[in-house]
């Protein structure tokens, strides 16, 4: 029985070690397998939150574009203003009233190239995100919305009501006045606003002409834009 006795638990023992030995094996290859995946997923979360930041930015930058192109919407007016009221029959008479033109036009323009080229570039930088996204996420449908919203403000045409007469007189920078910028100064020149001493003679009633043309809700006063055009008209 000694004999007998010694082979069977030297079975079980070598059962039991090898059991161990597999255990062993295959608890280390399902934590490599985890890590792995764990490090796929950290990359992945990485990637996704990359691509949301850019989004966010291009979103922002489409918003900030869309309002520089968007056209001032045609001022209401229940009758005639100071500015484009009839003039009578003496001032009609006067050589100063038969060669300036009526004071209030309407004109229509295509985008101009400067526009054009944003938008261009606006597009390359959303195809660009596109081909980082995969197919069916969300972020790259909210793209793919605001690219065709571009393809569609390129194809439209820019309507920009004339208010204003422009003076005879050369144009002022306007970008001198705290407060307008390039796309401003080029959209108060549509509107037929050019030089400081025409800025500096409006009255409350073009003041409110302008500021609801712009939809500005109180900005031309906020910003003393009339005040600003009388010191610098003054200056020249």
């Amino acid at each position: 029985m000694g004999p007998v006795l010694s082979f069977v638990l030297g079975i079980v023992a070598g059962v039991v070690v090898a059991w161990w030995f597999f255990e062993r094996r295959d608890a280390e290859s399902r934590e490599s397998i985890e890590a792995g995946w764990k490090k796929k997923l950290e990359h992945v979360e990485a990637e996704v939150k990359r691509a949301d930041a850019a989004h966010e930015e291009t979103k922002e930058r489409l918003r900030r574009l869309q309002q520089d192109m968007l056209p001032a919407p045609e001022p209401a007016t229940s009758g005639p203003t100071p500015s484009a009221a009839a003039p009578s029959p003496a001032a009609a008479s006067s050589p100063a009233a038969a060669s300036s033109p009526p004071s209030v036009a309407t004109s229509t323009s295509e985008p101009s190239p400067g526009e054009a080229e944003r938008i261009a570039h606006a597009k390359r930088r959303i195809d660009a995100k596109l081909a980082q996204l995969p197919a069916g996420s969300s972020a790259r449908k909210r793209l793919m919305a605001e690219r065709a919203a571009l393809d569609q403000a390129a194809e439209q045409p820019a309507t920009e009501p004339t208010l204003f007469t422009p003076p005879a007189a050369p144009p002022d920078d306007l970008e001198r006045i705290r407060g307008i910028g390039p796309v401003l100064r080029k959209r108060l020149n549509k509107l037929g606003i050019t030089t400081f001493a025409q800025l500096a003679a409006f009255t409350d009633d073009d003041v409110k002409r302008l500021d609801d043309a712009l939809d500005f809700r109180g900005r031309v006063v906020r910003e003393n834009w009339v005040e600003q055009a009388k010191g610098l008209r003054d200056q020249a």
